[in-house]
Protein backbone atom coordinates (compact mmCIF):
# COMPACT_ATOMS: atom_id res chain seq x y z
CA UNK A 1 0.00 0.00 0.00
CA UNK A 2 3.05 2.83 0.71
CA UNK A 3 4.42 1.79 -2.66
CA UNK A 4 1.58 2.32 -4.26
CA UNK A 5 0.33 5.72 -2.49
CA UNK A 6 4.00 7.16 -3.07
CA UNK A 7 3.73 5.79 -6.97
CA UNK A 8 0.01 7.05 -7.75
CA UNK A 9 0.92 10.77 -8.17
CA UNK A 10 3.72 9.66 -10.94
CA UNK A 11 0.65 9.33 -13.06
CA UNK A 12 -0.74 13.18 -13.28
CA UNK A 13 -4.38 11.40 -13.68
CA UNK A 14 -6.94 13.34 -11.55
CA UNK A 15 -9.08 10.00 -10.83
CA UNK A 16 -6.58 8.47 -8.62
CA UNK A 17 -6.19 11.48 -6.45
CA UNK A 18 -9.44 9.73 -4.52
CA UNK A 19 -7.11 7.05 -3.36
CA UNK A 20 -4.90 9.99 -1.75
CA UNK A 21 -7.26 11.71 -0.94
CA UNK A 22 -8.70 8.84 1.61
CA UNK A 23 -4.99 9.01 3.46
CA UNK A 24 -4.91 12.75 3.18
CA UNK A 25 -7.94 13.21 4.78
CA UNK A 26 -7.28 10.81 7.61
CA UNK A 27 -4.78 12.43 10.29
CA UNK A 28 -3.76 9.12 11.84
CA UNK A 29 -2.97 7.51 8.49
CA UNK A 30 0.68 6.46 8.45
CA UNK A 31 0.63 7.11 4.64
CA UNK A 32 -0.51 10.47 5.20
CA UNK A 33 3.03 12.05 4.45
CA UNK A 34 3.74 10.04 1.33
CA UNK A 35 0.05 11.11 0.26
CA UNK A 36 0.47 14.60 0.09
CA UNK A 37 3.84 14.46 -1.31
CA UNK A 38 2.04 12.05 -4.26
CA UNK A 39 -0.48 15.22 -4.61
CA UNK A 40 2.06 17.39 -5.70
CA UNK A 41 3.56 15.00 -7.60
CA UNK A 42 0.25 14.68 -9.51
CA UNK A 43 0.07 18.04 -9.88
CA UNK A 44 3.65 18.37 -11.35
CA UNK A 45 3.16 15.31 -13.84
CA UNK A 46 -0.09 16.37 -15.03
CA UNK A 47 -0.41 16.66 -18.89
CA UNK A 48 -0.53 20.44 -20.01
CA UNK A 49 -4.09 20.27 -21.32
CA UNK A 50 -5.51 19.21 -17.67
CA UNK A 51 -2.71 20.67 -15.14
CA UNK A 52 -5.19 23.60 -14.21
CA UNK A 53 -7.90 21.69 -13.30
CA UNK A 54 -5.69 19.36 -11.64
CA UNK A 55 -4.07 21.81 -9.56
CA UNK A 56 -7.24 23.38 -8.58
CA UNK A 57 -8.80 19.76 -7.78
CA UNK A 58 -5.86 19.07 -5.70
CA UNK A 59 -5.36 22.36 -3.83
CA UNK A 60 -8.96 22.65 -3.20
CA UNK A 61 -9.97 19.42 -1.58
CA UNK A 62 -5.93 19.53 0.40
CA UNK A 63 -7.70 23.14 1.71
CA UNK A 64 -10.24 20.74 3.61
CA UNK A 65 -8.01 19.03 5.77
CA UNK A 66 -5.36 21.54 5.68
CA UNK A 67 -3.83 21.39 9.28
CA UNK A 68 0.11 22.27 10.47
CA UNK A 69 1.38 18.84 9.84
CA UNK A 70 0.49 19.09 6.13
CA UNK A 71 1.49 22.59 6.16
CA UNK A 72 4.80 21.21 7.81
CA UNK A 73 5.21 18.37 4.70
CA UNK A 74 4.26 20.51 2.33
CA UNK A 75 7.05 22.59 3.79
CA UNK A 76 9.64 20.28 3.45
CA UNK A 77 8.74 19.76 0.33
CA UNK A 78 8.96 22.70 -0.73
CA UNK A 79 12.70 22.48 0.05
CA UNK A 80 13.15 20.15 -2.80
CA UNK A 81 15.89 20.54 -5.50
CA UNK A 82 13.03 19.32 -8.82
CA UNK A 83 11.43 23.00 -9.92
CA UNK A 84 8.30 21.72 -10.52
CA UNK A 85 7.91 19.43 -7.15
CA UNK A 86 9.18 22.66 -5.34
CA UNK A 87 6.87 25.42 -7.31
CA UNK A 88 3.52 23.16 -7.00
CA UNK A 89 4.47 22.79 -3.39
CA UNK A 90 4.54 26.36 -2.78
CA UNK A 91 1.50 27.41 -4.87
CA UNK A 92 -0.35 24.91 -2.06
CA UNK A 93 1.29 25.76 0.12
CA UNK A 94 0.31 29.47 -0.12
CA UNK A 95 -3.20 28.35 -0.50
CA UNK A 96 -3.36 27.25 3.02
CA UNK A 97 -0.95 29.32 5.20
CA UNK A 98 -2.35 32.19 7.10
CA UNK A 99 0.89 35.07 7.27
CA UNK A 100 -0.07 35.78 10.32
CA UNK A 101 0.01 32.26 12.14
CA UNK A 102 2.69 30.70 9.98
CA UNK A 103 5.22 32.55 9.63
CA UNK A 104 7.78 30.64 9.32
CA UNK A 105 6.04 29.14 5.99
CA UNK A 106 5.45 32.61 4.99
CA UNK A 107 9.42 33.31 5.48
CA UNK A 108 10.05 30.07 3.05
CA UNK A 109 7.46 31.61 0.48
CA UNK A 110 9.03 34.98 0.72
CA UNK A 111 12.36 33.44 0.23
CA UNK A 112 11.31 31.71 -2.78
CA UNK A 113 10.77 34.96 -5.05
CA UNK A 114 14.68 34.57 -5.36
CA UNK A 115 14.40 30.94 -6.07
CA UNK A 116 16.30 29.95 -9.13
CA UNK A 117 13.70 29.19 -11.08
CA UNK A 118 11.92 31.69 -12.54
CA UNK A 119 8.79 30.31 -12.95
CA UNK A 120 8.55 29.42 -9.24
CA UNK A 121 9.98 32.45 -8.29
CA UNK A 122 7.43 34.56 -10.74
CA UNK A 123 4.68 32.31 -9.46
CA UNK A 124 5.37 33.01 -5.63
CA UNK A 125 5.40 36.91 -6.17
CA UNK A 126 1.86 36.65 -7.33
CA UNK A 127 0.94 34.51 -4.74
CA UNK A 128 2.42 36.73 -2.05
CA UNK A 129 0.97 40.43 -3.99
CA UNK A 130 -2.75 38.98 -3.01
CA UNK A 131 -2.25 38.82 0.61
CA UNK A 132 -3.54 41.68 2.56
CA UNK A 133 -1.86 40.73 5.83
CA UNK A 134 0.59 43.70 6.51
CA UNK A 135 2.67 40.84 8.29
CA UNK A 136 3.79 40.13 4.66
CA UNK A 137 5.58 43.69 4.58
CA UNK A 138 7.24 43.16 7.89
CA UNK A 139 8.37 39.85 6.86
CA UNK A 140 9.35 40.57 3.24
CA UNK A 141 11.43 43.83 4.74
CA UNK A 142 13.16 41.59 6.88
CA UNK A 143 14.04 38.95 4.36
CA UNK A 144 15.61 42.11 2.28
CA UNK A 145 17.61 42.92 5.50
CA UNK A 146 19.14 39.67 6.34
CA UNK A 147 20.05 38.87 2.63
CA UNK A 148 22.21 40.14 -0.23
CA UNK A 149 19.51 40.05 -2.25
CA UNK A 150 19.64 40.93 -6.92
CA UNK A 151 17.68 44.07 -8.06
CA UNK A 152 14.90 41.47 -9.44
CA UNK A 153 14.32 40.52 -6.27
CA UNK A 154 14.61 43.68 -5.01
CA UNK A 155 11.84 44.40 -7.60
CA UNK A 156 9.60 41.73 -6.41
CA UNK A 157 9.72 42.88 -3.27
CA UNK A 158 8.32 45.86 -4.23
CA UNK A 159 6.20 44.98 -6.32
CA UNK A 160 4.68 42.50 -3.49
CA UNK A 161 4.93 45.05 -1.08
CA UNK A 162 3.40 48.08 -3.34
CA UNK A 163 -0.12 45.23 -3.87
CA UNK A 164 -0.59 44.65 -0.58
CA UNK A 165 -0.30 48.08 0.46
CA UNK A 166 -2.46 49.67 -2.65
CA UNK A 167 -5.17 46.52 -1.29
CA UNK A 168 -4.91 47.55 2.80
CA UNK A 169 -5.54 51.42 1.28
CA UNK A 170 -8.61 50.06 -0.98
CA UNK A 171 -9.84 47.91 1.87
CA UNK A 172 -9.78 50.56 4.52
CA UNK A 173 -11.83 52.91 1.84
CA UNK A 174 -14.18 50.15 1.69
CA UNK A 175 -15.12 50.03 5.31
CA UNK A 176 -15.56 53.70 5.59
CA UNK A 177 -18.01 53.94 2.84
Amino acid sequence: RRALVSELGETGSLPVFGILLREISTPESQLREQAIQSAIELIAHAKPANSHIVRKTVGMHLQQFADQDMIDTLSTIADTSTPQIRRNAIWVLCQLIDPSVHTECLDKLIAAIADDDDNTAKMTVSKLAKFTDPVVIDRLEEFIKTNNVESRVLRRADYIRDQIETKTADDRLKDAV
